[in-house]
C-alpha cells in the first residue's frame, strides 16, 4: 500500500467514524447494531494505529472506544 492509498483510507475510516459518533442515540440501537460499531471501531484502531506514534494511538483508542 503506497502513502497515497494509506491517506484515502484513514480519511474514509476517520470521515465515517466522526459521523457516526456525532449523531448516535445509544438507547436506539439493537445489540447487534452495536456489536457491528464495535467491530468497525476495533478494525479502525487495529489498522491505524500501528502508523500512528504513542500520543496519536491514545488518541485514536478514545475515539475508536466502545459503545
Amino acid at each position: 500500500m503506497n502513502n497515497s492509498t494509506l491517506f484515502i483510507r484513514i480519511f474514509l475510516w476517520r470521515v465515517r467514524n466522526e459521523r457516526i459518533l456525532e449523531g448516535i442515540n445509544k438507547d436506539m440501537l439493537t445489540e447487534s447494531e452495536k456489536q457491528w460499531l464495535n467491530n468497525y471501531h476495533q478494525e479502525v484502531y487495529t489498522k491505524l494505529a500501528p502508523y500512528f506514534n504513542e500520543e496519536e494511538s491514545g488518541w485514536l483508542r478514545e475515539e475508536t472506544r466502545e459503545i
